[in-house]
Formats: structure tokens, sequence, C-alpha cells
């Protein structure tokens, strides 16, 4: 081959090495997601964070510890979960997902025939709270879901009447756009797990929060109350609060095949937990 010849190739190279490079990756947006709970005052804060990519309306999501990867459909009704060390993956509803405790509980309930959970007296009460302030530069506003519930736990011929408030906060903004996190409503829904195990319950929560939460949530607290007479009495009785938040977000060249099931991956029907971390 006359050198003309692979100088001309070279040059082709050189034009065409970024061209391959760019059709690999596209812009998207990142985030970075932090989540804290307290249990009844102890102030035992235990942080996890999550980084999530954004390409196309589909979402990544990894926890900043390990564990599995989850992969999010543009319409957001599936969810897909990879697991790097088996290298397997499992597709489920992101609404299974986001109820997952109280699907667990549920299936406990049916399977066993044992554990009594029957919802009584449930109220949810959605609020407008107004101007939330800003953050990460983008103006937000505060919305508020307050569920009150009895519920009646039974096991082994034992029962009792639990007395429940669950106030969920919502920080939301139309400053950036960016698609529903299925991480995000699980953890809002944590606090109510028991109640999340009654059909009825999880069909009305679901529609009082789409008619009051409209934008891009930046920020949930969710706080649960006993108020059984007896531990509204202990003073020393604080509530259990979860708390989730974006504490970062921009613009990203972001890898294609990040947003793809790996070839290698096997599909397992039969796994249902989501491990993420270590």
């Amino acid at each position: 081959m006359s050198v003309s010849r692979l100088r001309a190739l070279a040059a082709v190279f050189v034009v065409l090495g970024p061209l391959a490079t760019n059709a690999q990756s596209a812009m998207g947006m990142e985030y970075e997601l932090r989540g804290t709970e307290s249990s009844h005052g102890s102030g035992d804060q235990r942080p996890s964070t999550y980084h999530v990519q954004v390409l196309n309306g589909q979402s990544r999501i990894n926890a900043s510890a390990g564990g599995d990867a989850l992969l999010v459909s543009a319409d957001g009704r599936t969810m897909t979960v990879l697991r790097p060390d088996k290298q397997t993956y499992t597709t489920m509803s992101t609404d299974k997902f986001e109820n997952i405790i109280g699907n667990v509980l549920s299936m406990v309930k049916d399977a066993t025939k044992i554990l009594q959970l029957e919802l009584r007296q449930a109220l949810i009460t959605p609020q407008h709270m107004g101007n939330g302030g800003t953050m990460l530069g983008y103006p937000t506003e505060q919305s508020r879901l307050t569920y009150d519930y009895t519920m009646r736990v039974g096991a082994m011929g034992f029962t009792t009447d639990t007395k429940q408030r669950v106030v969920v906060d919502y920080w939301t903004t139309t400053g950036v756009d960016l698609p529903h996190n299925p991480l995000v409503g699980l953890l809002a829904t944590a606090n109510s797990a028991l109640a999340q195990a009654d059909a009825d319950f999880r069909t009305k929560s679901r529609a009082a929060q789409a008619a009051l939460v409209r934008g891009t949530i930046l920020r949930v607290r969710s706080t649960s109350y006993d108020m059984d007479e007896d531990s509204k009495n202990k003073r020393d009785k604080s509530p259990d609060m979860h708390m989730v938040e974006i504490t970062s977000v921009a613009k990203a060249n972001l890898r294609r095949d990040a947003f793809v099931i790996p070839s290698t991956y096997r599909l397992d029907k039969d796994a249902f937990s989501v491990h993420l971390g270590k």
C-alpha cells in the first residue's frame, strides 16, 4: 500500500473516530440522591446515596455502596433489576417495587394464615402548603399528604389495634424535568408499610398523590407518629422519619449501553428482592 493511501486512511480514522465514540454516548442528565432515616428521635441518621442517570426518559439507578442496579423504562411502568454478582436480571412493574413492603406482608398473611392485618378508619388528607423555598437554585412548591388510620395486627390468637399518623411532605419544582424515580416512591411509603398491605389503601394513596404532587420531586420527608394514648403520653416517644432528596443535578454525557441489559445476563424469573448497597 502506498504512503499516500495510508495517509488518506489515517485521515478518515481521525474524522470518524470521534463520531464512533459519540454514537456510543449522548447528552442526558445525572443527579445524586440521598436518603436518611431516624428512629424515635435516636438521632441515628443512616445516610445512603444513589447515583442516577437519565437518558431519553430512561433512568439507571446505582447505590454508591454497590449492589444491584435499577433500569427504569421511559414510560415509567417497568423496572429491571441487574445483579452483577450473579449476572442475572429480573423485570417487575414499578408499582410492585414501590409497594414491595406491603406486597411482602400481604403475601405472608395470605400464605401462612397466621398474620392478621386489618386496616380500619383510614383517612387521607391532601394539602397544598405553598412556597417551599429554593432548592438547587430552583423554586419549589410544598405539598402534604396526611394518612390517619388504625391497624389491627394479630398473630397466634392475639390482636392489638394501633393508631398511626403518617405525614408525607413533598417539595417539587417545574424548573427541571426528571422522570419519576421508583426508589423515591418506595422510601416515601416506608412509614406506612402496614397500611400498604391493603390494596384499596394503595389505590387511594396513589390517586391522592397523583392529584396533588406536580413537577419533579426534589425532596420527600415521611414522618410517622404513634397516636395511641399510651404512646402520646410518653415524652421520649419521638416520631420515625425518612427523608430522600436530590442533592445535585447536572447535564452529562452518558453511555448508551448503561441503559441496556448486558447480553451475558440471564433472566431470573423467581427473584423478588432488590439489594442496593453492600
